[in-house]
């Protein structure tokens, strides 16, 4: 007999037995990868939340684009580059943005002394799905209890 499909809704991370990637199933009812599991701890704090599926249900969910570190939780930038970027989503379209942090002094006044311990490198690939944003040019008001460090990431995902 054919291997049942799973039910899904929309706002789960799943995975099945047959795939290494953990995907976030969106409101377009696409699934969605996550690149690693420094992106995907930038949205929960631990694996717990994973329904694990059938491998016949992944084929029934269209393949979306990927999932990208969550607006608010992290600076970024790619390892070829020294810009750093603040993730944020546009209020009008909610598309993820990247905005460019100008100098060291903006970066201090908006997200602290230990701001460089905010910061994660993304592969280059995933730049091209974020828009281009207004760049940080003077202190602006973040939550730092929503965001996370490196060391902090790095330890979700022992």
């Amino acid at each position: 007999a054919p291997e049942a499909v799973s039910a899904v809704e929309p706002g789960w991370l799943i995975r099945s037995p047959g795939s290494d990637g953990v995907y976030y199933v969106g409101e377009d009812g696409k699934r969605h990868v996550f690149w690693n599991a420094q992106t995907y701890f930038t949205w929960a704090d631990s694996w717990d939340d994973v329904v694990w599926v059938t491998d016949a249900t992944m084929p029934t969910l269209e393949l979306g684009s990927p999932m990208l570190p969550k607006p608010g939780a992290i600076l970024v930038k790619i390892q070829s580059d020294p810009n750093v970027y603040q993730v944020d989503a546009n209020p009008d379209t909610g598309a993820f943005e990247l905005r460019h942090i100008a100098s060291e002094a903006v970066a201090i006044a908006t997200f602290g002394a230990d701001w460089a311990d905010r910061v994660i490198d993304l592969e280059p690939t995933l730049f091209t799905h974020y828009e281009r944003g207004d760049d940080v040019t003077a202190m602006e008001t973040v939550d730092l209890a929503a965001m996370k460090t490196r060391v902090e990431i790095a330890a979700l995902s022992q």
